[in-house]
């Protein structure tokens, strides 16, 4: 093997070592005419003591040898496993309970048996586990591939084995993902193709916020398969009180039929709304029969001001997101803002003050508004300098007209508000926001949500944050282009709830004043059933310091039935934090209590979890999707009953090979035990030299 040596400093300083050395030796055995010995010994002994002392010189050089080291990795077989609730939802839902894992675990030991066997669990999420429990209530097929790409790059992955029903309804279409998979996958089968009768109650529109004495429209998808002919029989109730009916008649076994009904809202509240579909005498899955969600009723609904410069995509995603729960005015000149302009809870400025509008009246609008809250969107026709003058949130100076694009990054230490886990997750693969090539400077304290990410690299630059102007609450979106995030969203989770939840948040902050309680607790206005209630608190003292060794007790309670649960918050410096798992469908009140001192603190709240059925919607085993992905990415499709032919398969698979790889790596010449022993031997023999001969 060849050991190249590499020095941290230079090379020539070996040469005033070797000189010193020699200097040394020679002084000590040559210029010494006390010394007993002949010689030849004198020689000798001189050569010893130079090369211990070169060698510890040497190694003041900091000397690294470059080694090659080969080794060897054994195939890789990931064993992916479907944890999805619709395997066990179809008629054979006993044999995957109990027979099937039974099956499924004496497969696992027999593959173990000749490859290095890794497993994973996927519905939602991807997880290390191996005996599925079939409890996710989404599926991401695609998932699987990405995780798979970045977790065995230059991994001797043999082969994946993909077990799944084919039905998937998170991410995007897998096929897509399987295209240019550089991995074998080999499929097997799961669930049940028979196409049963079965109604589902698809798709639910309505209003999250209506208005009190108001008739709210709820617009219905109802699906029918292998129903044709059959009376399909839908219902609407409110509070367990029917409010409305009707009847149609499939006319083909795959029907879709939309139905909208009336309700009237007559108190203030959560109403507890659900969509019933009368069951049929062959219908064996009728989880997707029922479908649960919540109105609030409430007074009036806040009013919120948007002036743009021009009709932009952005706007399109703020009505989406926020028309069910404000009242949105938008306009696109200043002149709304005269001395005639109506009451608003927020006013929202895209792309504003620009040089063309009359900024004027926005300067007088905002001055006799001092407490008025402001969300300042920047964008390419946002005049700089004039936004300079109107505000004292931030400053913004540019030396050009170029435009950058920049991604989002989560600010880890945001407490405000609690940010949706997926949606930080996924943050750094949404699109781009466009925004000025500028230096921003903020002028008083802020909380920042979003930090600019450039070309990948994180900064600390502020993208999305909330500050006060004044006795003004503000917040400043840096760019424009949130309408891709929402697109985005979809293309992934297929919905678009975790972009409409951040942009109510943020909307929510911004329009609410700030807290000055000692307590505050942080909760998501809706949870899924199928999503752990995570819910986090802070608590200060007087002087405005976070302390966590005060204990804190949650009770929460189910406004439906009247259950109750008693938590103790865990303290988590320097926050407090509550996972209450997953609970039922309702509307939860909660309270967080604490005793500071001798003073009784309390916080309350409410949150709703909604029902998510989204698994039971399809249960027909998509096969074709199976063996799709099996012909793309050469692999072969199996069905359960062929699970020894799929051992055998891979038992007999040539190209599942050991791969030999050889690594090259620096190590330190000062680690090598050869060499500590080496500058022993030398002390050694010379310290028995002159011993033998006399001296010592």
């Amino acid at each position: 093997m060849n050991f190249p040596v590499f020095l941290e400093y230079p090379g020539w300083l070996i040469i005033p070592i070797l000189i010193t050395a020699a200097a040394i030796a020679a002084l000590l055995y040559w210029r010494n005419k006390t010394l007993p010995y002949p010689k030849w010994l004198k020689a000798l002994l001189a050569v010893l003591r130079l090369l211990v002392i070169f060698v510890l010189g040497l190694l003041l050089l900091k000397p690294y040898l470059l080694q090659r080291v080969k080794n060897v990795e054994s195939p890789v077989i990931v064993l992916a496993h479907d944890n999805s609730a619709s395997i066990v939802s179809a008629n054979d839902s006993g044999y995957y309970r109990n027979a099937y894992l039974d099956k499924l675990d004496s497969v696992y030991k027999q593959i173990s048996r000749d490859f290095i066997v890794d497993t994973l669990l996927f519905g939602q999420a991807i997880s290390q586990a191996s005996a599925p429990r079939f409890n996710e209530n989404r599926t991401n097929i695609a998932a699987v591939f990405s995780h798979l790409r970045k977790s065995y790059f230059r991994r001797n992955l043999g082969a994946v084995v993909l077990f799944s029903d084919g039905i998937y309804n998170a991410g995007f279409q897998p096929e897509l993902a399987a295209a240019d998979f550089p991995f074998k996958t080999h499929t097997l089968a799961l669930g049940d193709t028979l196409m049963h009768p079965d109604l589902a109650v698809f798709d639910i529109r309505f209003n999250r916020q209506v208005i009190k004495g108001s008739l709210f429209p709820v617009e219905l998808t109802i699906r029918a398969y292998n129903a044709m002919r059959k009376n399909v029989v839908v219902s609407l109730w409110m509070d367990d009180e029917k409010i409305g009916e009707q009847n149609f008649i499939p006319g083909s076994n795959r029907y879709s039929r939309t139905l909208n009904f009336q309700a009237q809202a007559d108190e203030a509240g959560f109403k507890n709304m659900e969509v019933r579909i009368e069951q049929l005498d062959e219908e064996y899955n009728t989880t997707n029969n029922i479908k649960q969600f919540f109105v609030e009723v409430i007074e009036k609904k806040q009013s919120i001001l948007v002036i743009a410069k021009a009709p932009h995509p952005d706007l399109g995603a703020i009505q989406a997101a926020l028309g069910d729960q404000y009242q949105l005015e938008f306009n696109y000149t200043t002149t709304k803002l005269n001395g005639d302009a109506g009451v608003y809870d927020l006013l929202v400025l895209h792309q504003m003050p620009n040089a063309t509008d009359n900024h004027r009246l926005l300067q007088n609008f905002l001055s006799e508004r001092p407490q008025m809250p402001v969300l300042w969107i920047i964008g390419q026709h946002t005049n700089l300098s004039l936004f300079n003058e109107l505000q004292q949130l931030a400053k913004i100076f540019t030396s050009s007209n170029d435009w950058i694009q920049v991604n989002a990054g989560f600010n880890q230490n945001f407490t405000a508000f609690n940010a949706d886990a997926q949606m930080a997750e996924q943050l750094s693969q949404w699109p781009p926001l466009n925004l000025p090539y500028a230096e921003l400077e903020l002028m008083s304290q802020a909380e920042i949500l979003f930090f600019q990410r450039i070309r990948g690299v994180d900064t600390n630059r502020p993208l999305v944050f909330f500050g006060r102007d004044g006795d003004r609450k503000s917040g400043l979106i840096f760019g424009t282009g949130v309408w891709g995030w929402r697109m985005q969203d979809y293309r992934h989770n297929q919905t678009h709830n975790h972009f409409d939840n951040l942009l109510q948040q943020i909307i929510r902050y911004v329009v609410i004043q700030n807290d000055n309680s000692l307590l505050k607790v942080f909760a998501e206005a809706t949870y899924t059933s199928g999503s752990p209630v995570l819910i986090k608190a802070e608590l200060r003292n007087k002087s405005g310091e976070l302390i966590h060794d005060i204990p804190l007790e949650a009770q929460l309670i189910n406004e439906q039935n009247g259950r109750t649960y008693a938590f103790e918050l865990m303290q988590d410096p320097p926050f407090y934090t509550l996972n209450a798992g997953h609970l039922s469908e309702g509307v939860y009140t909660f309270t967080v209590s604490g005793v500071l001192g001798d003073e009784k603190l309390e916080a309350r709240g409410r949150f709703i979890v909604e029902s998510t059925s989204i698994e039971s919607s399809t249960l027909v085993a998509n096969w074709n999707l199976l063996q799709h992905i099996a012909e793309q990415t050469g692999g072969n499709f199996y069905t359960v009953s062929e699970m020894d032919q799929l051992i055998n398969d891979l038992a007999s698979d040539e190209s599942l090979v050991s791969v030999a790889r050889y690594e090259n790596f620096f190590d330190a010449l000062i680690n090598f035990r050869l060499l500590f022993g080496l500058l022993v031997a030398l002390l050694a023999a010379e310290w028995f030299l002159r011993k033998f001969y006399g001296s010592y």
